[in-house]
């Protein structure tokens, strides 16, 4: 069985997001969605479904980040305050809204 963990993570956020205030953090390997892949200090901070859609559209995100941030569009359409994405290492910040990239329902990038 293939599963995809942010899938998983963004129906369970979801799930409960109906009764709480949920808060959904992916970790992965780069400090953020990147607007240039090469470039660490790039990181987008604000992104919002319709700036992950012109994002895609412009090609700037692409391969492995398109379904993270479908997953996360998702979970904030179905209830979920906030996902932020970035580095296991900075979960502190990410967990405070400091670092990463924060995806929510508005805001734009």
């Amino acid at each position: 069985l293939n599963t995809n963990a942010d899938t998983i993570a963004n129906e369970i956020a979801s799930t409960l997001a109906r009764t709480f205030e949920v808060s959904l953090v992916f970790c992965f390997e780069k400090p953020g969605v990147l607007l240039d892949v090469n470039d660490p200090k790039s990181v987008i901070s604000q992104i919002d479904p319709t700036s992950f859609q012109a994002l895609k559209t412009e090609g700037k995100v692409f391969e492995g980040m398109i379904p993270k941030l479908e997953n996360a569009c998702k979970a904030v359409q179905r209830g979920v305050k906030r996902v932020v994405l970035g580095q296991a290492q900075d979960l502190h910040r990410l967990s405070n809204g400091t670092g990463g990239t924060t995806v929510s329902a508005g805001g734009g990038r």
